[in-house]
């Protein structure tokens, strides 16, 4: 997982949001004008933090830069808008600013990252212009950094994980996604009252797509005499909790054949008061049979859950 996602529950908790807005400024007009035509949106209300006190939590998080709401903090000497690195750095922190404005619910951190890093490699290729609109306001301000802190020895890791991960109790998850490829074949019949009823069954060559990314601490430990023990050590954790999340990969590919066993099997009928109605219905019992489907599939994740075997045994 190379981002930490986690709600700000507390003032506490590595940032003091209550200063958030102190020491701050926009976007300098040239770097706004490079960037907002890349996002579709105006990025005037962005609010770039590069003083001591950012400097110190960015450090305490292992970042080079981490982003809350509209306000993207910068580690020493990151924020440097006019450089190549430096772009393509803001890029990928204005990305999380996006994303949390138009809201991240039901994504996972690897789609939400392999975002920012697509925009962060195309940073100095200049982007076509487009009508702009305003940055809505975020419903629910979350802090996108990077990694576990490199600066933390091992024994304050465990703590770390379980204070910031966003799969508490756990440390890492495994999330399915089904794609339902094809359709159903549909006869529909004008009955004596003017009716209309339609049969919908599954076809032969219907498919299930199954995508199922893995969101998972990193964790470097910055160079110390035994660093070389707490990377064995964080190696063997990972391990552990690999192999769960292994397992989780193969009840998807295992519910992917029975989706599909299912989709191919699909067999209704529905009566609408004309040809339109009927058909819409038809697609609303599809739908829900498939929401229903996929229900089943995260219920069979969901009975190995909670993990607690993974376990850093520090040296």
């Amino acid at each position: 997982m190379r981002s930490a996602i986690r709600q700000l529950q507390s003032q506490s908790q590595y940032v003091a949001h209550s200063g958030v807005r102190q020491h701050t400024h926009p976007l300098d007009p040239a770097t706004s004008t490079r960037f907002a035509p890349r996002f579709g949106y105006d990025l005037s209300t962005v609010r770039i933090h590069h003083d001591c006190s950012a400097a110190v939590t960015a450090r305490s998080l292992g970042a080079a830069a981490y982003t809350i709401g509209r306000d993207v903090f910068f580690a020493p000497g990151q924020y440097a808008p006019h450089t190549p690195a430096g772009q393509r750095l803001l890029a990928h922190e204005l990305t999380h600013v996006v994303q949390q404005a138009e809201g991240t619910h039901g994504q996972s951190l690897h789609a939400l990252e392999a975002e920012a890093e697509q925009h962060a490699n195309t940073a100095t290729t200049p982007a076509p212009i487009h009508r702009l609109r305003p940055l809505p306001e975020p419903a629910q301000p979350l802090l996108q950094c990077y990694r576990v802190p490199g600066s933390l020895r091992c024994h304050d890791v465990v703590d770390w994980l379980n204070a910031n991960s966003p799969y508490a109790p756990e440390w890492a998850e495994t999330r399915c996604t089904y794609d339902f490829n094809g359709g159903v074949q549909t006869r529909s019949e004008t009955l004596r009252d003017g009716r209309v009823r339609v049969t919908a069954r599954g076809t032969p060559s219907a498919t299930v797509g199954v995508d199922c990314p893995i969101d998972r601490p990193e964790w470097e430990p910055t160079d110390r005499p035994n660093r070389d023990a707490e990377v064995a050590a964080w190696q063997a954790m990972r391990a552990t909790l690999d192999a769960h999340e292994a397992e989780h990969r193969r009840i998807g590919q295992r519910w992917r054949a029975i989706l599909e066993g299912r989709f191919r099997a699909v067999s209704f009928t529905v009566t609408g008061s004309d040809a339109a109605d009927a058909m819409q219905q038809a697609q609303d019992r599809l739908t829900a049979l498939q929401q229903q489907w996929q229900a089943d599939a995260q219920a069979a994740q969901d009975a190995i859950d909670p993990f607690r075997g993974a376990v850093l045994r520090c040296p």
